[in-house]
């Protein structure tokens, strides 16, 4: 049978500073994990807040399209009553300045009187 060696003081040292190592190792690749989960949050936070800000003038643009729209539609009734009103005027106007007279004979007109 052969004897179990008993581990040397170098080899109990180079197992304690493997240790040692994949310790250190492990406690910062934590807080690197930490520190990269921390930063991702804060940038989440700032692209939500973004977001928001953004859905928000989205809205607000939304809006004065529509009042755009309707205001759109108003003046353009307004334009067309107004059209509709310079027409009528027109007409009005005409049928003032003309005026068929028809005389009881032929012959001349001796005398006319308007208002």
């Amino acid at each position: 049978m052969t004897a179990i060696q008993q581990p040397n003081a170098a080899s109990v040292d180079a197992q304690k500073t493997i240790s040692a190592i994949l310790q250190k190792r492990r406690d910062n690749f934590g807080a690197e994990l930490k520190q990269s989960s921390a930063q991702g949050q804060q940038k989440l936070g700032d692209l939500q807040r973004v977001k928001a800000s953004n859905q928000r003038e989205l809205s607000s643009t939304e809006a004065e399209f529509n009042d755009a729209k309707i205001a759109t539609v108003r003046e353009q009734a307004a334009l067309q009553r107004s059209a509709a009103a310079g027409e009528n005027d027109w007409l009005e106007n005409e049928t003032r300045r003309e005026f068929v007279v028809t005389a009881a004979q032929e012959g001349i007109v001796t005398a006319m009187t308007a208002e």
